[in-house]
């Protein structure tokens, strides 16, 4: 992604892309890594990951 294009808001994550981050996660897959293969903030996949309900 080229520099000053932002990526989306929380509120714009489909659940599908919600789904493979939580799933991922629960794979032990790194963060870091979920970031670059969904175009996502590190903080935004750590926000979903925290609200997924267990």
């Amino acid at each position: 992604r080229p520099l000053g294009i932002p990526r989306q808001p929380l509120g714009e994550v489909s659940p599908n892309q919600r789904s493979r981050v939580v799933g991922a996660r629960d794979h032990r897959i790194k963060f870091i890594a979920i970031t670059c293969l969904e175009d996502l903030l590190d903080s935004t996949c750590r926000t979903i990951y925290k609200n997924a309900s267990y």
